[in-house]
């Protein structure tokens, strides 16, 4: 006899057929779900159930299992009857998560009244197997002579009887080629050797390593900083040595272009700073006594002769009228000299082509008048021998 076709499918659900109210009641299964370990987190995450037909709120249940042992509830979190589409297991103020070297696996499911859904469960995990490292936190860079000394801290607490963090500090100037110094156990790096008074920019990374099971984890690279190193004793001679000899070559500069200039323009310096002559004392008071009794030369007499009192060169009948009056001034300088001139003016030409005025002091005056006046009694005289 053939059995009908759904007999072998009711013998697979335990001899109870799945009836089309079973299949309404049950809720849909929350999907996604995943695992964050992020250094010391241990977030579970999914996304939410929604149905049209219902408003009201769905909540969560989260279990967790061990390699051997069964499925429980969360205790100590609160993830029985949870609104949240999320479970930290590393909450502050509460312990440090599953144990981080166990296998573990977790699964989620959602209720609403008497429905339920499927779980929802998440791959075996190790924390230490699969957690992503950060970068070391509190990282402080402080400037050496020709160095860098570098502290930090590690991204986050481990049991050191089973995990050790090691680190990797990489380095540049500058645009120049990058180096990396490690892997070193401590949290304390010195960068030697490096030039004085240079730029230089780093990052840090951790790498954990579990020696027992033969893994070993690269974390996240640090943010980019950059430091100058400060001179160290041998540089700093050197630009003391430096700076002497640049303000000594300034100095022997600045002397020689002085000396120049004053070589170049010694005649323009010496015009500029040099005062004016004095008459000595002895012959400047006889002279201003002179000059005071003296009678002032007609204004008439300066505007027809100035220039033979400026010392210029007359000729002709010019310099036979200020020849004229020369002699008579100097005989008589208080006569009106110009009106005697014009009347004594004459048109004859002398022998003489040009004269020239030469001023003398009221002594060579004297001595010149009486020259004149010797010169002028032969002249005199020489009309009566003839009678």
């Amino acid at each position: 006899m053939r059995l009908p076709p759904l007999l072998p499918l009711l013998l697979l659900l335990g001899g109870r057929a799945v009836s089309p109210q079973d299949s309404l009641s049950q809720l849909p299964t929350p999907r996604n779900p995943k695992i964050r370990l992020y250094n010391a987190e241990q977030v579970l995450s999914w996304e939410p159930v929604s149905l049209s037909n219902d408003t009201r709120p769905v909540t969560y249940r989260v279990q967790y299992k061990y390699t051997a042992s069964e499925w429980d509830d969360v205790a100590e979190v609160n993830c029985r009857k949870t609104t949240e589409t999320w479970c930290n297991f590393t909450e502050a103020g509460l312990l440090q998560g599953f144990p981080r070297h166990f296998n573990v696996s977790l699964r989620v499911q959602a209720e609403l009244g008497d429905r339920v859904s499927a779980w929802a469960t998440v791959p075996w995990f190790q924390h230490y197997r699969n957690v992503t490292i950060g970068p070391p936190e509190n990282m402080e860079v402080a400037p050496g002579e020709g160095s860098l000394i570098i502290r930090f801290s590690a991204p986050f607490d481990i049991d050191t009887s089973m995990v050790t963090f090691e680190y990797y500090v990489y380095y540049w100037e500058e645009a120049g080629t990058r180096k990396v110094k490690g892997p070193v156990k401590s949290n304390f790096i010195s960068l030697d050797d490096l030039k004085p008074l240079r730029v230089y920019c780093l990052q840090v990374q951790a790498e954990l390593v579990w020696s027992t099971q033969g893994i070993s984890l690269l974390g996240n690279l640090s943010n980019t900083s950059c430091h100058k190193t400060t001179m160290d004793a041998a540089t700093k001679l050197e630009q003391a040595i430096l700076t002497f000899v640049g303000a000594s070559l300034s100095v022997v500069l600045l002397v020689g272009a002085c000396f120049f200039m004053i070589l170049r323009y010694r005649g323009l310096i010496k015009y500029w700073f040099h005062s004016p002559p004095k008459i000595p004392l002895q012959i400047g008071e006889p002279l201003t006594l002179c000059e005071e009794a003296r009678p002032p030369v007609d204004t008439a007499v300066v505007t027809r002769f100035g220039g033979s009192l400026r010392g210029e060169h007359l000729t002709g009948s010019a310099s036979r009228e200020f020849a004229s009056f020369s002699h008579k001034y100097l005989k008589d300088p208080a006569q009106p000299i110009l009106e005697t001139l014009d009347k004594d003016s004459s048109p004859k030409e002398d022998v003489w082509d040009s004269v020239s005025i030469i001023s003398f002091p009221e002594k060579e005056q004297d001595a010149h008048q009486s020259t004149l006046n010797q010169s002028a009694g032969p002249a005199q005289l020489s009309p009566e021998r003839g009678h």
